[in-house]
């Protein structure tokens, strides 16, 4: 007979359970990742000595993904243990803490949240970009911690004391406002530099990949075995990814499906993952075009072979359809996505989302169902929801007028 139904037990049963209680609760908060506040030389000793790696979570105030990454993944018990084992970890506000601002601008950090995972020299090996929930997070740390996969930038100088030019500065917010140049300005510099695989040529490479005229492309492409071998093969292939995208987005705005498949093609010789990001190239080009036929039919491909993929994705999927798409076939593809989503994640935005389809196929009562379950949720999470509230306003003003 177990301690807790022995008749004897009485209160002693209760200590007991209450103690084990305390026990699973007090590893739960010790699992959360511990963040240490010191200088950076600190940092990087405590890490060397400890033999651990270090996560610099580079955010600032402003970035929501920042704080949903804290409330939902940094909280996680079993990313807490796997990163307090690993990891030194640490914050630094990237426009407002002068260390911060010296390694945004190293190392051209302009994307928040971004996960940036140095070795005890200080050497950066790994970046991990955006948010991810707890699982798709854990599988990107254990990704960096293996050797193999560490990166060895040859073409970065020890400290932070290069002498980056003044454009740069500015766009990068070095006063504490962002000012970006013409791109005439970025593309001069870039052709009168001697060394243009300096690291100084290096960070305008990267910032301004997007305003590059041709000539510098051709430069890039050209020399891009080069610009891999001193940055990294994952940075370089950004920049590649960058003229990418630039061409996706004009073929979804001319609608021009050769223009696209050009630009497949191109991907397919120039970007090593290609397969894995064309699907969500195709995605771009369709919902940009209008396409909102193949945009749906692409989305539940990826969504019912992917047993993990994120709902917050779907959510921004169907969201699209919820506003610009009036094909009804697609509009119910979307509706099965969300409804699947709510009945595990009752999270605000997946229940507005929801609603916000139920009421545009017409389907008002499920409509106000979800609606007043979305605001009483967003209520309890701290969330505005004026924009639900108008919704369910004119749900049960077209209810009113069936009766």
């Amino acid at each position: 007979m177990s301690i807790k139904n022995h008749p004897k037990n009485g209160m002693k049963g209760a200590k007991i359970s209450f103690f084990l209680l305390a026990i699973v609760f007090s590893s739960l908060v010790q699992a959360q990742v511990n963040f240490v506040n010191q200088s950076w030389e600190q940092i990087l000793s405590k890490a060397k000595s400890e033999n651990k790696l270090v996560y610099l979570d580079a955010y600032t105030d402003w970035c929501g993904w920042c704080k949903v990454l804290d409330k939902e993944t940094f909280s996680n018990p079993q990313v807490g243990d796997f990163m307090n084992r690993n990891f030194i970890s640490t914050k630094l506000e990237m426009e407002k803490s002068d260390m911060g601002k010296k390694i945004a601008m190293k190392y051209v950090v302009n994307s928040f949240p971004t996960g940036l995972i140095f070795n005890g020299d200080g050497n950066l090996i790994y970046t991990i970009a955006g948010y991810s929930p707890p699982k798709d997070f854990m599988n990107l740390l254990k990704d960096a911690i293996l050797p193999p996969n560490q990166w060895n930038l040859k073409g970065y100088s020890n400290g932070f004391t290069a002498n980056y030019p003044s454009f740069y500065l500015k766009a990068m917010g070095a006063n504490g406002k962002k000012e970006f140049p013409a791109d005439t300005v970025v593309n001069n510099f870039l052709r009168n530099q001697d060394d243009k695989f300096a690291e100084t040529s290096w960070v305008v490479w990267k910032r301004f990949s997007h305003a590059l005229d041709e000539s510098n492309k051709k430069f890039f492409l050209l020399n891009r075995t080069e610009f891999s071998d001193k940055f990294g093969k994952v940075m370089v292939e950004e920049i590649l990814s960058s003229f990418i995208q630039k061409k996706v987005e004009l073929a979804a705005k001319n609608k021009d499906e050769k223009m696209f498949d050009v630009a497949m093609k191109e991907m397919s010789e120039q970007i090593s993952n290609a397969e894995e990001n064309k699907p969500w190239y195709q995605l771009y080009f369709y919902e940009n075009s209008g396409d909102w036929k193949r945009f749906g039919a692409k989305a539940n491909e990826l969504i019912t072979t992917k047993p993990d993929f994120a709902s917050s994705s779907i959510n921004a999927y169907a969201w699209s359809i919820y506003e610009s798409c009036n094909d009804l076939e697609t509009i119910n593809l979307a509706i099965s996505w969300m409804d699947k989503v709510v009945k595990t994640e009752a999270e605000y935005d997946y229940l507005d989302t929801y609603a916000a389809l139920l009421y545009k196929v017409k389907n008002y009562p499920e409509a106000e169902r979800y609606a007043l379950q979305a605001i009483e949720v967003g209520k309890v999470q701290n969330r505005k929801v004026e924009d639900t509230q108008k919704l369910l306003e004119k749900i049960q003003d077209n209810m009113s007028r069936k009766k």
